[in-house]
Order: C-alpha cells, then sequence, then structure tokens
C-alpha cells in the first residue's frame, strides 16, 4: 500500500478553504476524469456559479484539454498551475480545495492497473483532508465507501454531477465527509502506520 509521511498531512479548518472548488493533482492525460468534469460543469454551474476547478500537473493532454475548455466557453472555471515542485505550496492548494477528483474512464480497460495498484492521489487528497470523489471499482474506493470519506462513482456525467451538487452545497453532509476523510488518512494513509503493520 502506498503511504504518505505526516509532513503531508495538511488539513485545514472549513473556514479556511475555497467552499466551492474542486482540484484534481496528476500527469494530464485523457480518461482520468477532466473530460468527465468539462461534460458536467455547464449543468453545475448553474447551480454553483462560484465553482471553479484547480489542476496541478503537466502532461501529453493539457493544451487539448485547455483547448476543449476554451471551446466550450468553460476556460474560466479552470485554474491551470502546472507542475509545482514546491511540495508545500502543492499541499496548500489541495488541501485549501473543497473536494479531490480521482476517476479513471476503465471502458477499455486502459486503466485496468489502476484496481491492482493504489492510486497516490486518491490518498493524497485524503492526506490533505478532503473527501475524494472517486472511480467506484479501485481498492481504495471501497475504503471511501466503508468510511463514508467521499463519494465512489461510476465513469459517468450524471454521476459526477449528483456527487459534486452534493458535496459542495450542502454543508452538513460536507462537514460529516471532511471530518471522515481526516480519520481515514491516518488510518490508511501514514505510512509509519502502513509499514509497521507490515514489518511487525
Amino acid at each position: 500500500p502506498l503511504g504518505y509521511s505526516k509532513n503531508f498531512f495538511t488539513n485545514k479548518d472549513i473556514r479556511d478553504i475555497d467552499r466551492y472548488s474542486v482540484v484534481f493533482v496528476g500527469v494530464i492525460v485523457e480518461d482520468q476524469g477532466l473530460e468527465l468534469i468539462l461534460e458536467a460543469l455547464p449543468e453545475i454551474n448553474k447551480i454553483i456559479p462560484e465553482i471553479k476547478v484547480k489542476i496541478i500537473g503537466t502532461g501529453p493532454f493539457l493544451a487539448k484539454f485547455r483547448n476543449m475548455a476554451y471551446e466550450k466557453n468553460m476556460k474560466d472555471l479552470f485554474i491551470f498551475y502546472g507542475f509545482i515542485e514546491s511540495h508545500g505550496k502543492m499541499l496548500d492548494i489541495v488541501a485549501s480545495s473543497a473536494v479531490g477528483i480521482s476517476l479513471w474512464d476503465n471502458r477499455n480497460n486502459r486503466f485496468l492497473n489502476s484496481y491492482f495498484g493504489d492510486p497516490g492521489k486518491t490518498k493524497l487528497y485524503s492526506a490533505c483532508g478532503l473527501p475524494v470523489i472517486v472511480s467506484n471499482y479501485t481498492v481504495y474506493s471501497q475504503i471511501i465507501i466503508r468510511n463514508q470519506a467521499g463519494i465512489a462513482i461510476n465513469y459517468n456525467q450524471k454521476e459526477l454531477t449528483d456527487a459534486l451538487n452534493l458535496i459542495l452545497r450542502d454543508d452538513k453532509i460536507y462537514y460529516e465527509y471532511k471530518t471522515s476523510a481526516v480519520r481515514t488518512a491516518l488510518d490508511y494513509c501514514d505510512s509509519e502506520k502502513i509499514f509497521s503493520g507490515v514489518l511487525t
């Protein structure tokens, strides 16, 4: 299992976060949720006009995706940070967001390894105190479901729209998810705890 050291744990109080922001961290390639976010945004933006999507990372799909956002008149809803070398700065941006996106389009089995692997960004969001919207077929998604630390969905526009609307609009539910995310991170994302359990 993948874990993070204690200096990655960067939970912020709800009063100190951007309540309507979504964050994606990773290599920018196709079929990892960005296209799905773009499809869902017009409807979500009608209900939550303050929504912003923060994208941290770079990759071969970045230029094409920027153009897609521009063509759909959605570019103003995205903040592109590129690759951030400073871990501290990256963690601050993530922890200041409301929810993390960790999705894979597995309909063509391209991301079969995301089931058998332990996706790092999903646990990174938890370590930063964020509820996560995650593909429901990954191993860690079962922990998310069991601990109510986010919402597991199919790679589906309606399910993503419903999940984002619930997390971003309902403060009570959001507080419960965020509290659970912090607790889940301590149990499942702490590398010291993970390795001590394996090595003893």
